[in-house]
């Protein structure tokens, strides 16, 4: 019974490690998320305008920005120019609803970028719905800063680390 319980108890720490490793990895990506009002394809396509739009208000405050927390702060601090440019947008386009935007953490599913997979889970998610927000979405990864990579998913010097690993690794080698 003894015996039991240790490896029961063995168990239960690798377990909550890994939870906690996993919950600060994913607090390490910023994402943004634009919902476009339905599927429709008129809804579509100003959903690509926003983010053109979008986007380019963005990339040079992005830049800007060191980390995650740096990111998660410039983005709430300019949640109202963001829906600002993209209810000019709508405008333009003849839509009369508006966009709302929100910075919060939120679940989402396995997805893959590139090269890149990010593993289901709750991120923190810069998420700018257009109207209701039911129609598809279009996505990136604004930190580390993947929203704005080539086409072939290259993702230049952006390292990633996993503490789960690292803590692995170094039992590996002190045993």
């Amino acid at each position: 019974m003894k015996k039991f319980c240790i490896i029961a108890l063995v168990c239960l720490v690798i377990l909550v490690v890994v939870l906690a490793c996993s919950v600060g990895q994913n607090d390490q990506f910023v994402r943004i998320h634009i919902r476009a009002d339905s599927d429709e394809m008129d809804a579509q396509n100003v959903k690509y305008a926003v983010k053109d739009a979008v986007c380019d208000y963005l990339i040079p405050l992005l830049a800007q920005t060191e980390n995650a927390t740096e990111v998660r702060a410039m983005l709430q601090k300019e949640k109202a120019n963001v829906e600002k440019i993209a209810n000019e947008v709508l405008r333009k386009w003849g839509f009369d609803y508006t966009a709302k935007a929100v910075l919060k953490q939120e679940y989402f599913p396995l997805r893959t970028y590139g090269n890149l997979t990010l593993p289901d889970g709750v991120y923190w998610a810069f998420i700018l719905e257009l109207g209701e927000g039911l129609g598809d979405n279009w996505w990136c990864v604004a930190y580390p800063p993947l929203c704005f990579v080539n086409g072939e998913g290259d993702f230049g010097n952006v390292t990633y680390k996993s503490k789960l690993l690292e803590i692995i690794e170094n039992w590996y080698k002190n045993r």
